[in-house]
């Protein structure tokens, strides 16, 4: 097995993302979250693996995530347990994996009471109380099997008002109209009129929860000797300025 075979990229949504060409990466896999699916349909080219654990995210793209996993457009996907509540035909597909499985605060919250079964791995076993797609894709690569792993497009910090987004009441959030020009993704029209999602840091957070999140991946995996290598593939990412994350040392 060659190493490219045990390479994968982690494709995250940050503006960053705009400098890179998906189609051109010296990997063997790919894997790609959330709303991304729109610009993936546009240049015909979809990756290898799929994730989308964000319950409000996936309430307001489950039907997208259906047609897709139904024309077997990826390898795998890890979705967040709301999906297999709105899509039962999809739970006992074996690739698909239930974060109310993997994640133990899941587990005891949603997953025991759908009859899940809980399964451990030492990629998600961790003391952080926080779970972010980005994060969780990553500790997944690492699930699947994956030797080293290169990160694009992880910016790690949000514009938390935009004057097309309304409060929906409590952390949730609704797209009223057209976005004119969306500072925290990589194409304009990433979330379009009618999305709905959860703000980036909610209340009694701390506002860099999205680069603690990846900070405790690095953590975790020292910890738990998890032997998966992590990368940064862009000097322009966010992570290049977490200096205090000896990992984050460039494209591996």
């Amino acid at each position: 097995m060659s190493i490219s075979d045990l390479t994968v990229a982690v494709l995250g949504n940050g503006p960053s993302l705009a400098t890179v060409d998906p189609t051109c990466l010296d990997v063997g896999h790919t894997i790609g979250m959330n709303a991304a699916y729109r610009f993936w349909e546009r240049i015909g080219w979809f990756p290898d693996y799929y994730s989308c654990l964000d319950d409000v995210v996936v309430e307001s793209h489950a039907g997208a995530i259906a047609e897709m996993l139904l024309a077997g457009l990826y390898k795998g996907a890890f979705l967040s347990g709301r999906f297999f509540e709105l899509h039962p035909e999809f739970r006992d597909q074996p690739n698909l994996l239930n974060l109310d499985r993997v994640s133990w605060s899941w587990f005891q919250t949603r997953g025991v009471g759908n009859g899940q079964s809980f399964i451990y791995h030492p990629a998600f076993t961790t003391c952080f109380p926080w779970i972010t797609t980005g994060s969780w894709t990553i500790r997944w690569a690492a699930f699947l099997g994956f030797s080293r792993v290169h990160l694009y497009g992880f910016d790690l910090t949000y514009q938390e008002q935009i004057k097309e987004v309304s409060s929906l009441g409590g952390i949730r959030l609704r797209v009223d109209s057209p976005i004119e020009d969306n500072p925290n993704y990589f194409f304009p029209d990433y979330q379009r009129a009618g999305d709905e999602f959860q703000v980036a840091n909610p209340p009694g957070v701390n506002r860099e929860l999205h680069v603690d999140a990846v900070k405790a991946v690095v953590h975790d995996f020292g910890v738990q000797g998890v032997g998966t290598e992590l990368f940064n593939g862009q000097s322009e990412s966010g992570l290049a300025g977490i200096k205090d994350v000896p990992m984050w040392v460039g494209h591996g």
